[in-house]
């Protein structure tokens, strides 16, 4: 199984396609809601969890902090149990976080002895769990699927940048 599971995850991989997803996706997705419905968001593959929290970061700059924790539920999984364990934990390294915007860095993550871990309050609002894409059932009502790490098994390496962007889907 191990040698199916890529596991190559990165926070922002891709930026063209996060900088699409924050100017024009979100902003639709916050200004089509009421402002006390709430915002359901999945991260299908979510591997060790840089995408997930990605995507927190994204709404908390969108929304802020406050409101995010009110109104955005995030929920990540994957097949990997091993990726899920990292992913809760929400502690990388500075090479990881190294590709993160120093303000979203220092705003988002703390730096300990152990790594960077992510915000505690908003890591509180990330479900993680185990889901098997081929077999279980897909979670319902969701706003958002972010599914781009489960789509770059399936990438050609010479695909563009572009059509890396429609690995985001959202309800309209």
């Amino acid at each position: 199984m191990n040698d199916v599971l890529i596991n190559v995850t990165c926070f922002f991989r891709d930026r063209d396609a996060w900088e699409y997803l924050a100017s024009d996706i979100i902003f639709k997705m916050i200004a089509n809601k009421q402002p006390d419905e709430s915002i359901r968001v999945w991260s299908a593959a979510c591997a060790s969890g840089q995408e997930v929290y990605s995507l927190v970061i994204l709404f908390a700059e969108a929304l802020g902090i406050e409101s995010c924790l009110q109104r955005v539920q995030f929920y990540a999984t994957d097949i990997d149990k091993a990726a899920i364990k990292q992913a809760r934990l929400a502690t990388y390294s500075a090479t990881e976080v190294a590709e993160i915007p120093s303000n979203l860095r220092e705003k988002y993550f703390e730096q300990t002895p152990q790594g960077y871990v992510f915000h505690h309050k908003l890591r509180r609002i990330v479900v993680i769990g185990h889901h098997n894409l081929a077999e279980d059932a897909p979670m319902s009502k969701i706003d958002l699927l972010a599914c781009r790490n489960a789509l770059y098994v399936f990438q050609s390496r010479n695909s563009s940048k572009s059509s890396s962007a429609l690995s985001f889907c959202s309800k309209r």
